[in-house]
């Protein structure tokens, strides 16, 4: 008797045993790089011995003092215990990143299991700068020309998208010169918003946003030349962006439309806004001591006015873009600096004059003095 109890006790204790490491036998597994260029998808792929079906997420959190709480990413696990997420990264910021495993349905996870990563989005868009137009008229090609400034000659890769997500041109290496200089026309069959990934053996460098544009049709010719008179529609807001520093300037091109043209600048910098009207005159902007939108308002005929955008800290650099109202077209134009500087009004001398006549009087009086005395 004393036997069999003790065989039903440890029979009992054989089976709490199983039930124990049956409830911490399910792990959750996965893999993925510890860094990932910003715009590129995060891909994880992981295993796991959980039925089929089940779900579980995962939650991004910025790996700072706050941990704040970026998105969350449910997955399901498939047939053959795999599962995959994919994050998009192009809303984000560099710097670094965790990602947990959320058991949102209590399933139950053994201590096997991968709880969290760590990784890091690094920046890389100061590595390509796009010198042809955003916005382009439509004639068959989207012109895509620029310039690597780690690539040398070694080449550059890029794909061509649709607005809708297609693929229009396949990833290509493009000839770049010594310089990084590079300049391709890409086939596009119609009109529309384009994206142009650019690529190298590292992964995606950065992303760039063209619009091709249908030429507006020719009106017919008046009898009589009518009045120019300023727009009173409103404008729509078009824009151009490329690298700007202290020693290369941004400078840009733009065809305004009869009445009023207001330039605005990106916010990420401290920027000096100079530029020179359509009739010659010179003007500046400096308006806000730190990061923040600088504009300027002035009355156009319809004519051409250059502006330079570069940071007042000798120090910074970055992307500088400007928003225009009142035009029909923004380019970049590498010669409008130098229009804008030819139209800078002469410094004059005369605050330094005075000092410098003063001093001679005192330095004659002197001499006069010592003579007067010997």
């Amino acid at each position: 008797m004393k036997l069999f109890i003790m065989k039903r006790i440890a029979y009992a204790f054989i089976l709490l045993a199983f039930i124990v490491c049956g409830a911490q036998a399910y792990i959750v597994t996965f893999d993925m790089p510890t860094e990932i260029n910003l715009g590129d998808s995060l891909v994880l792929e992981g295993t796991s011995n959980i039925p089929p079906g089940n779900s579980l997420e995962i939650v991004l959190y910025t790996q700072d003092m706050q941990k704040n709480k970026i998105g969350i990413y449910p997955f399901t696990i498939q047939t053959d215990g795999v599962w995959r997420v994919d994050i998009p990264t192009s809303k984000l910021d560099a710097g670094k990143y965790r990602l947990e495993v959320n058991d949102v349905n209590n399933i139950g996870l053994g201590s096997s299991s991968t709880s969290f990563k760590l990784f890091n989005i690094v920046d890389r868009k100061n590595e390509i700068t796009v010198t042809s137009p955003l916005i382009q008229e439509y004639n068959g090609a989207l012109n895509v020309a620029g310039k690597s400034t780690t690539r040398g000659s070694s080449g550059i890769q890029i794909r061509v998208d649709d607005e809708y997500g297609s693929t229009v041109s396949p990833e290509e290496w493009i000839a770049t010169d010594k310089e990084g200089l590079f300049d391709k026309d890409v086939p596009i069959t119609k009109p529309g918003i384009y994206y142009v990934a650019f690529i190298d053996n590292k992964g995606l460098i950065r992303y760039q946003e063209f619009e091709s544009r249908v030429k507006a049709a020719p009106t017919a010719a008046a009898t009589t030349a009518p009045t120019v008179k300023p727009t009173t529609a409103t404008p729509k807001t078009i824009n151009s962006q490329t690298f700007s520093s202290a020693g290369s300037p941004a400078t840009f091109e733009i065809k305004t439309l009869p009445g009023m043209l207001k330039v605005s600048t990106s916010n990420n910098c401290d920027w000096i806004i100079e530029y020179v009207d359509d009739s010659g005159n010179f003007g500046r902007v400096n308006d806000r001591t730190g990061d923040g939108e600088e504009s300027f308002s002035i009355p156009v005929s319809g004519g051409i006015v250059y502006v330079k955008v570069y940071p007042a800290d000798a120090k910074d650099s970055g992307y500088a873009t400007i928003f225009v109202d009142g035009a029909s077209m923004v380019t970049v134009n590498e010669n409008a600096g130098k229009l804008v500087d030819s139209a800078k009004p002469a410094e004059t001398q005369s605050g330094s004059m005075m000092p410098v006549a003063m001093l001679s009087a005192f330095v004659a009086l002197g001499v006069a003095m010592v003579i007067r005395r010997r």
